[in-house]
């Protein structure tokens, strides 16, 4: 989506793979790092709501959606 284009942010549940996540919280595990006392100071989900839109941006979302898209595409 282009930086121009006015976004909202909607919260919304989205099924994924276990296994993804759990790639995820190790990515961004090694790029935080731990703090003084050893405790993981990062928000996963964060990373995982930013990965998601950066995805449906190079997908073209909105071209899909005025493409008419159909339930269980």
């Amino acid at each position: 989506m282009s930086e121009l284009e006015e976004t909202i942010v909607i919260n919304v549940q989205v099924e994924v793979p276990a296994q993804a996540v759990k790639r995820i919280v190790d990515e961004v595990k090694k790029r935080v790092g731990p703090d003084e006392r050893g405790i993981y100071q990062v928000d996963a989900f964060a990373e995982v709501s930013r990965m998601i839109t950066r995805f449906l941006a190079q997908k073209d979302f909105p071209g899909w959606v005025q493409a008419g898209c159909r339930s269980g595409d």
